[in-house]
């Protein structure tokens, strides 16, 4: 997830305004990750996520990033962006992994977390399961219809880039050259 802005006049930025806007992205960064992990917070396998600034005279950028080469990275980005015929794919066939076992599984699955209704593009909504009678079953395939997306970084990335939105990223940004032009003397 990519937000960017590119400032209107790239020749005239000084050295404390670029330095403001970096600061200030920064802080920016570390409160979407927090945000991030807030929704991943009672998952048994935590995602690691680390943020890329990049402030240019031509460009600045915040990136935030979940590393996917892990399990727990790999199934985030399953859960964030979804599988199957949910995410506008095909139904997939899950089989054991040995030749001759058997699937076993608890039916009704009940998930951590459930996508926004309508698929919106919304987040998800945390959820506490309560009481509800589980079967176990065994099975050696199932046709699995795919995992609904839960848009976790989609719903982060529309809020973060809401006009007037306090703590937004076009109001942080501003904020950054409003104090960078204070510390020059321009603005008061």
């Amino acid at each position: 997830m990519t937000l960017v802005r590119r400032p209107r006049a790239a020749r005239v930025q000084h050295n404390i305004i670029l330095k403001e806007v970096r600061s200030y992205y920064n802080k920016l960064g570390n409160t979407m990750i927090k945000r991030l992990k807030k929704d991943v917070a009672d998952w048994r396998l935590q995602p690691k996520f680390s943020k890329a600034v990049s402030v240019t005279r031509k460009k600045w950028s915040i990136t935030i990033k979940c590393d996917r080469r892990t399990k727990a990275g790999k199934v985030y980005n399953w859960v964030d962006k979804g599988t199957g015929g949910k995410a506008g794919g095909s139904p997939y066939v899950i089989v054991p992994k040995r030749r001759g076992g058997v699937l076993s599984f608890d039916v009704p699955h009940i998930p951590k977390s459930v996508a926004s209704a309508g698929g919106f593009g919304l987040p998800g909504v945390v959820m506490s399961p309560g009481k509800v009678t589980q079967k176990h079953v065994y099975a050696q395939k199932v046709v699995h219809p795919g995992i609904t997306p839960r848009n976790f970084t989609l719903s982060l990335k529309n809020e973060m880039k809401e006009r007037g939105r306090p703590g937004g990223f076009k109001s942080i940004s501003d904020a950054a050259i409003k104090r960078g032009l204070r510390q020059l003397g321009v603005y008061s």
